[in-house]
């Protein structure tokens, strides 16, 4: 490789990383972006043993997708509690998922739900003290083709199989206190 063309590759490669600009070099096409809808970051509704799984929404995926995966993980949680929601078969015409989606592994819509650290299928809410300082990272996979999971899968293998059938992807991340 010419030295010419060297040099300012590596220095755009170290300012994307630096300015944290790599979530929004992974959304590929216009619009694709996850965001928080209708207040349900607010740390009573979403932390704590009556928390609630978000609602979420987000722009026209890449061209080609067949359906999106949802993965939350709690940031600075201990090693092996990071994955703490895995969502899968969301369908792709959905450009949301409501709040509150119940802790089992399958909805009447057909949305299936990874089993969470404690055991249990769908979104584990972090108590009041991590919700003070833990950051949640929420990734929206488009995915071009179904993604074939058992009924008790766990976040890491949901992970895996999106990541494997990724067309494009989308980040929000919510910052201790949940204020960002």
């Amino acid at each position: 490789m010419d030295v010419r063309l060297a040099v300012p590759t590596l220095l755009m490669t170290v300012a994307v990383v630096l300015t944290g600009a790599v979530d929004s070099a992974l959304q590929p096409g216009e619009g694709f972006t996850l965001t928080p809808r209708q207040g349900s970051f607010a740390l009573v509704s979403l932390s704590g043993p009556l928390g609630e799984s978000p609602s979420l929404g987000w722009g026209d995926p890449p061209q080609g997708t067949r359906g999106f995966v949802l993965v939350a993980e709690d940031l600075d949680a201990p090693t092996g509690e990071r994955l703490i929601w895995a969502v899968w078969n969301i369908p792709a015409h959905a450009r949301a998922l409501d709040a509150g989606l119940p802790r089992v592994a399958a909805t009447e819509e057909g949305l299936r739900q990874a089993v969470a650290p404690d055991g249990l299928p769908g979104f584990l809410a972090p108590g009041i003290p991590a919700a003070l300082d833990h950051r949640l990272r929420f990734t929206l996979f488009a995915v071009e083709r179904p993604i074939m999971l058992r009924s008790d899968a766990i976040g890491g293998e949901v992970m895996v199989a999106a990541s494997s059938a990724m067309r494009g992807a989308a980040h929000w991340h919510a910052g201790g206190g949940w204020a960002r």
